[in-house]
Parts: structure tokens; C-alpha cells; sequence
């Protein structure tokens, strides 16, 4: 007497994808779904995708002032530590670590 528990016999299963609920019927994730990210058009966004990019030196020449005159905020002095620990500047960390306390 066979049963659908036999082996290599698989019974068929309901599954639910992401972009269904419960009922069925599409949600708002369907429309997400593939939208690319866009980054807000700051400089502090622009300053990180030169950092992604490495150009570090682009990348410091903008930060700098910033952090010297005590205008720029923790994000963007620990951009600057992070350029400077990739080029190995241990003063410029140091003061990236004073402003940081």
C-alpha cells in the first residue's frame, strides 16, 4: 500500500513569497522591490563616496578645514580618522581622537 511518506515521495507545500501577505494579494514591497538606494546629495555624501572611491586625498582637502575650525560633526571627524589611519598619519588621528572626547 503505497503513502504519500515514502521515500523520495514529496507531498506538494503552499509557500508564501515576500511580496504577498496572508490573503494573497500584492503589498507595498512589491513596489520597493528593485528600487536602487539613493544617497541624499550632502557633502558629508559626497566626502564618503570619494572615500569609497579612494580618493583619500580629495576626500581630506574637504574635511580638513571642517574639522580644524570645530564645525564639523562626529560622522565626518571619524571619516577623517579613517583617512588618515589609511595613510598611516598617526597626527591626524590623534587630533581625530581629541576632537572625538
Amino acid at each position: 500500500m503505497p503513502t504519500a511518506f515514502a521515500v523520495g515521495v514529496h507531498s506538494p507545500r503552499r509557500t508564501r513569497t515576500a511580496s504577498t501577505d496572508s490573503c494573497g494579494s500584492g503589498t507595498e514591497a512589491e513596489a520597493t522591490i528593485g528600487a536602487e538606494h539613493q544617497e541624499p546629495d550632502t557633502e558629508l555624501a559626497r566626502t564618503r563616496d570619494l572615500v569609497l572611491k579612494m580618493q583619500y586625498e580629495s576626500a581630506r582637502k574637504a574635511l580638513e578645514p571642517k574639522v580644524l575650525d570645530g564645525r564639523a560633526s562626529r560622522e565626518e571627524i571619524r571619516l577623517l580618522k579613517t583617512i588618515c589611519e589609511k595613510e598611516g598619519d598617526r597626527m591626524c588621528i590623534a587630533l581625530c581622537d581629541a576632537k572625538l572626547k
